[in-house]
């Protein structure tokens, strides 16, 4: 009766433990879809296995998609449930963002220190002008 209760056990784990793995597949294959569909996007594709692959989609099927090495120009086969993790190669939304943002302040900052005859104001000093 106990061996019947832990074998329940098992199989109710196993079957949660399918679900998030189809789960996560299926979120690698819409990530997948999204970066193929914006043209030939530079991605990463991290392995469960630690390898990791650059290059561009260059074909997506139901179980598996193609990467090109945009160096090399070789094409791997990768296997969804291969694969741990996705993402576009190249500087993240954030990183970009802050650039943007350091470069208006730094426009700001030298307008706002232009010496200015008119006021009498001259921070970095007026010399010839």
């Amino acid at each position: 009766m106990v061996f019947a209760a832990n074998l329940q056990i098992v199989c109710a784990q196993t079957d949660a433990d399918a679900a998030l793995e189809r789960n996560r597949v299926e979120r690698i294959k819409t990530n997948i879809y999204r970066l193929e569909s914006s043209g030939k996007t530079k991605i990463v594709v991290k392995l469960k296995s630690g390898a990791q692959l650059k290059g561009y989609i260059t074909k997506i099927g139901e179980d598996s998609f193609d990467v090109t090495n945009y160096k090399k120009n070789q094409t791997t086969a990768i296997v969804y449930r291969d694969v741990a993790q996705v993402k576009e190669q190249g500087s993240s939304k954030g990183a970009k963002t802050m650039l943007v943002l350091g470069v208006a302040a730094a426009i700001v900052l030298l307008v706002l220190t232009l010496p200015r005859r008119d006021s009498g104001i001259c921070p970095l000093g007026c010399g010839s002008f």
